[in-house]
């Protein structure tokens, strides 16, 4: 396979093109058919979620039967549209995302976890909203030129290496508010953020993590309560963030007997220059060009 190359999972040039140059692309997706299915299903389950701040994500449902059905039916409702705009991939996770209406809605700068070796095969998630998205349900914004300016190893276990630099990085940004059934689909690296939903009504969308068919899943994670503890590399069977107790927590790690390795690297919080030029000139992070299998020791 092709060393951090898309081409292979895109069916449409224009896409992969808009893609390459900028991290992401938009297309038109479901129609109101699907959206009204997945909203009955979306409210059918909602009882189940828990609310943090006024966010749920279905993926992080302890009822591992429930997050699995929530997943099939979206991949059901869903796959006939994904086959449309992508071929030779593989879904990880189907969930929701909802926000309550709450001025904390505000999800901050961040990168998704990481769930392939992205130097290989690097991870694209698909979302999109079940209404009309505006400025009071929350827009949606993403850093440019993001996805390969910063090292690869992405968890919710690891400081972010730029978050000493959030006002800055909001320069750099993006915003957009598609409507109910498009999606965006972006490159896993992306730093994106979502604004709060001020709407006075439940905002909810979906998103769908896919990847070359032949990927492998794999995962990082480092105890936080132990700041000097390694950083563990795990390869999965695909159904990992489906059938195993994977939620996040401090006391849990990310594997059992599937561990490969420790890092021997560990990313260093980067300075507002050095964020600065790798944003302007879209430079590509030394490490992004290096399985991860060739850090571990």
């Amino acid at each position: 396979m092709v060393i951090n190359n898309h081409t292979e999972i895109f069916q449409n040039k224009n896409h992969y093109n808009d893609f390459l140059k900028q991290g992401f692309s938009a297309s038109n997706y479901i129609g109101n058919e699907q959206i009204e299915e997945l909203r009955k299903l979306y409210y059918k389950v909602e009882p189940e979620f828990y609310f943090d701040k006024g966010c749920s994500f279905s993926l992080l449902l302890e009822n591992i039967e429930l997050r699995r059905m929530i997943h099939d039916e979206i991949v059901k409702i869903c796959k006939p549209f994904l086959d449309q705009i992508f071929k030779d991939y593989k879904i990880f996770i189907a969930h929701f995302i909802s926000k309550k209406p709450s001025a904390e809605t505000f999800i901050n700068l961040h990168q998704d976890p990481m769930f392939t070796d992205q130097a290989i095969s690097p991870g694209v998630g698909v979302w999109t909203p079940l209404d009309d998205l505006t400025e009071e349900m929350g827009t949606f914004g993403i850093i440019n030129h993001s996805p390969t300016a910063f090292p690869p190893f992405q968890a919710e276990t690891i400081t972010q290496v730029y978050k000493n630099v959030y006002p800055e990085l909001f320069k750099s940004v993006s915003e957009f508010n598609p409507k109910a059934g498009d999606c965006l689909f972006f490159d896993n690296r992306m730093i994106h953020y979502t604004k709060p939903n001020i709407s006075g009504k439940t905002r909810v969308g979906v998103t769908i993590k896919i990847a070359h068919k032949d990927a492998d899943c794999i995962t990082i994670h480092k105890p936080p309560q132990n700041p000097k503890s390694s950083i563990s590399v795990y390869e999965h069977k695909d159904g990992f963030y489906l059938d195993s107790n994977w939620i996040y927590d401090d006391k849990k790690d990310h594997g059992q007997n599937d561990k490969i390795g420790v890092l021997e690297y560990e990313p260093a919080m980067e300075d507002l220059d050095s964020i600065n030029l790798k944003l302007r000139h879209n430079f590509v992070n030394q490490f992004q060009k290096k399985s991860i299998k060739r850090f571990l020791v």
